[in-house]
C-alpha cells in the first residue's frame, strides 16, 4: 500500500514538474507562441473563406484554397492601386500637422487658466529637440520596419500552410491526448476554431462599419484628412477598448486646429460610433461566440502588452476568447461538473452547437 502511495506521489511530482517546465518554456518563448497563434488566426480567416468558396462554387478543397488566395491578392492589389496615393499624401500631412495641433492644444489649456500646470513644460517642438533619446526611439521604430515585414511574412506563410491542410495539424494535437480523451479534445478544438471564426467575422464587420462611419462623419464635419483618419480608426478597432481610444487622439488633435467646437463634435462622433459598435454589432456577434467581460479583455491586453509588446495587445482578445472556451469545456464541464455528477457523459454538446 505504501508502495502505491509513493508511486502516486512520485507521479504527481513528475506531472507538476512537467507542468512548471511547460509554463517556463512558454514564458521564455512567448513571442514564438504569439506568432504561432497569429498564424492560426490567419489560417482560420483563410479557411473560412475557402470553406464558403468550396460550398457555393462546388469545387474541391485545393481549388477553393487557390481561388481564395487569388481573391485576396486581387482585393489587396486593387486597394493598393486605388488608395495608396491618397493615403500616402494624407499620412504625410497628418504627421506634419500633429506637432502644430499639440502647440494649439497647449495654447487652449493656457487660455483656460491652467497655465500653472503646464508652465514648466516645454512645447512639443522644444521637447522633442531637447530629447535626442526620444528621436532615437522614433527612428528605431522606422528601423524596425524590416523586422515587422519578417514577422508579417512568417504569419502569412504559417497561416497559408495551416489553412491548406488543417487536419494535419489538428490530428497532430489530438494525438497528444490519451485515446479516451481524443474525441473530447477534437470537439473542444473545433469549438475554439468556430469561436475564432465568428470573432474574426465580427471584428472585420465592426472595423468596416467604424471606418466608413468615421470617414463620412469627419468629412461631414469638414475635418481634413478624413480618409486616413477613418482608416486608422478601422485598423485600430481590431483591438477592442484600447484601439478606439488611440484612434481618437489624432482626429481630436487635427480638429483642435479648427476650433474647440469642432473638437467637441469629433469627440461626440467617436463616442456615437463606438456606442453603435458596442451595443449593436458586438452583441450580435457574441451570440455566436463567447461573451468576454470588458474587464477581462482589458486585463489580458495589459498583461500581454507588458509581456510581449504590441503583438500581445493585438492578439489578447482572441487568445482570451479561446482560453474561455478551453476553461469552460475542459475544466468547468470536464472536471468540476463531472465531480458533482460522475454519470455526466464525457462529451458535452455546446449550447451554441445545439442552436445550430
Amino acid at each position: 500500500m505504501k508502495t502505491q502511495d509513493n508511486s502516486g506521489r512520485h507521479s504527481g511530482m513528475i506531472v507538476a514538474a512537467l507542468g512548471i517546465t511547460l509554463i517556463f518554456l512558454l514564458w521564455i518563448s512567448i513571442e514564438i507562441v504569439l506568432l504561432a497563434f497569429a498564424g492560426v488566426l490567419f489560417a482560420v480567416f483563410v479557411k473560412s473563406i475557402a470553406g464558403n468558396a468550396e460550398k457555393h462554387l462546388h469545387v474541391g478543397h485545393v481549388w477553393a484554397f487557390f481561388i481564395t488566395i487569388l481573391l485576396m491578392a486581387v482585393v489587396t492589389g486593387a486597394g493598393i492601386i486605388l488608395l495608396a496615393r491618397p493615403i500616402a499624401g494624407q499620412s504625410t500631412e497628418l504627421l506634419n500637422k500633429i506637432p502644430v495641433a499639440l502647440e494649439q492644444l497647449q495654447q487652449y489649456i493656457t487660455s483656460l487658466g491652467l497655465s500653472q500646470f503646464i508652465s514648466d513644460l516645454p512645447g512639443p517642438i522644444e521637447y522633442f529637440s531637447s530629447r535626442p533619446e526620444i528621436l532615437t526611439r522614433i527612428t528605431g521604430i522606422f528601423s524596425s520596419t524590416l523586422g515587422a515585414a519578417v514577422t508579417f511574412a512568417i504569419i502569412l506563410f504559417l497561416g497559408l500552410y495551416m489553412a491548406f491542410d488543417p487536419r494535419l495539424y489538428i490530428e497532430g494535437i489530438v494525438r497528444l491526448f490519451p485515446p479516451d480523451k481524443r474525441e473530447k479534445a477534437l470537439q473542444v478544438l473545433g469549438e475554439a476554431g468556430r469561436t475564432l471564426q465568428w470573432w474574426l467575422l465580427g471584428r472585420f464587420a465592426a472595423m468596416l462599419a467604424v471606418g466608413v462611419m468615421i470617414t463620412l462623419g469627419l468629412w461631414a464635419l469638414g475635418v481634413p484628412l478624413a480618409l486616413v483618419l477613418g482608416i486608422i480608426a478601422a485598423i485600430l478597432d481590431f483591438v477592442p477598448y484600447i484601439g478606439p481610444v488611440l484612434a481618437f487622439l489624432p482626429a481630436f488633435l487635427i480638429a483642435i486646429l479648427d476650433s474647440l467646437n469642432t473638437a467637441a463634435l469629433v469627440a461626440l462622433l467617436y463616442f456615437v460610433v463606438q456606442s453603435i459598435e458596442s451595443y449593436l454589432l458586438s452583441p450580435i456577434v457574441q451570440q455566436k461566440t463567447v461573451n468576454i467581460p470588458p474587464a477581462l479583455t482589458i486585463l489580458s491586453q495589459v498583461f500581454l502588452g507588458i509581456v510581449a509588446g504590441a503583438l500581445g495587445v493585438v492578439l489578447a482578445t482572441p487568445i482570451t476568447a479561446v482560453m474561455v472556451v478551453f476553461v469552460d469545456r475542459l475544466y468547468i464541464e470536464g472536471v468540476l461538473e463531472r465531480r458533482r455528477n460522475p454519470e455526466l457523459p464525457e462529451t458535452i454538446t455546446s449550447p451554441k452547437d445545439q442552436g445550430n
